[in-house]
């Protein structure tokens, strides 16, 4: 226990400092904050406090945009996410620490999840859990997000991966923790479409890539497990779509009256080739390099910081390479390359995401495309 709990503390410390220092320092004086999307978020949570506690007629109709209706909609819904903020309000914390305190709580559980994932994969290697619960929780495609709060509460993304792999282990010889298993992942993903769906739609997109390869990889294997738990997904996906269809009948009819994004500006926030170099002037280890005029020319610069870090990229490729047989890592890999080619934008204006912006529900709604590119840290 003492070799687990060491280097989960010292991690989780790291974490918090790396992704909050600000709060801490000033002693919450002081919030990370986007001017538009933090006042946003910390609204619509707001709003379902009050709603619940009596103080509000309608939970689906916030009062902006009165007297249109449904206005819950026209974003993330935050209904998931709301009792890790609820629970400062019903103590009594203003609405303001309430989030401060909800941010910090979100980066809490992202590293003590994926901690608890890295550590049912190889529980031998606790200090390399807890580094890689921190590249997770706090790397810098991930701090560059923190104004946008609805993108930092990865729980429910990581409770689906836990219950994948767990699936995927249990598969041949547990039918029983199988069966639960499914039904938990379903259940975890209706929770994270109903809160956020940037985080939700990418993680979808992930999952399908994964069964593809897995398909073409594994297909034998892979058609007699449907078959053996055939009734279990069955019923996942009934219990997705009972909990989800309410939002999703809202959501529809909201599209259709405000229309879908613009391809002209769903295309400036597609990651470009040096979106993966990138990592802002404020960075205090690469910020020097990153204000070169090399990096100009990228529009939206804040949604294109992409890069993990270049020493770490190092690190990743050497990883991949001395890891490249183990099956899981190769599989991740396939989907991981896969994302980037599909979400790829080359100049003249070609990107195979234009065919998921056609074609798949709900792709549209989209507006900044290299959010997705979070998902890539799993």
């Amino acid at each position: 226990m003492k070799k687990i709990l060491f280097p989960f503390l010292f991690f989780l410390i790291i974490t918090l400092l790396l992704v909050h220092s600000p709060v801490f320092f000033s002693f919450f004086k002081e919030m990370q904050t986007d001017p538009g999307d933090t006042r946003f978020n910390n609204y619509i949570l707001e709003h379902i406090h009050q709603y619940l506690s009596g103080n509000l007629k309608s939970f689906s109709s916030p009062q902006f945009y009165y007297p249109h209706k449904n206005n819950l909609y026209f974003s993330d819904p935050w209904i998931f996410f709301y009792p890790f903020y609820g629970i400062f309000r019903f103590f009594g914390f203003e609405y303001d620490t309430s989030f401060q305190l909800f941010m910090i709580l979100s980066t809490i559980l992202n590293f003590c999840l994926s901690f608890y994932l890295f550590h049912i994969i190889d529980e031998k290697k606790p200090f390399f859990n807890g580094f890689g619960s921190t590249f997770f929780s706090a790397s810098n495609i991930r701090v560059c997000q923190v104004g946008h709060q609805q993108l930092i509460p990865n729980f429910y993304i990581i409770l689906c991966f836990i219950f994948l792999f767990l699936i995927y282990k249990n598969y041949k010889e547990n039918p029983k923790k199988t069966k639960l298993y499914i039904l938990f992942f379903s259940f975890s993903s209706a929770f994270q479409a109903l809160s956020a769906f940037y985080n939700f739609f990418s993680f979808l997109l992930y999952t399908f890539l994964i069964l593809i390869f897995l398909f073409i990889l594994k297909g034998k294997e892979f058609v007699l497990f449907f078959k053996k738990y055939l009734i279990t997904i069955l019923f996942a996906f009934l219990i997705f779509g009972i909990l989800t269809m309410p939002y999703i009948k809202k959501t529809k009819k909201v599209m259709e009256e405000v229309g879908k994004r613009s391809w002209k500006e769903v295309s400036t926030m597609l990651p470009q080739y040096k979106s993966y170099l990138y990592l802002g002037k404020e960075n205090l280890i690469y910020g020097k390099l990153n204000s070169s005029k090399f990096f100009e020319d990228i529009p939206v610069k804040n949604e294109h910081r992409l890069s993990f870090g270049y020493l770490t990229f190092i690190i990743f490729l050497i990883s991949l390479i001395s890891l490249r047989k183990n099956f899981l890592i190769f599989l991740n890999f396939l989907a991981f390359f896969s994302l980037i080619i599909l979400t790829f934008y080359i100049p003249f204006d070609f990107s195979f995401w234009k065919i998921v912006y056609e074609f798949l529900p709900g792709a549209s709604a989209l507006r900044a495309v290299t959010r997705c590119n979070l998902i890539l840290l799993f």
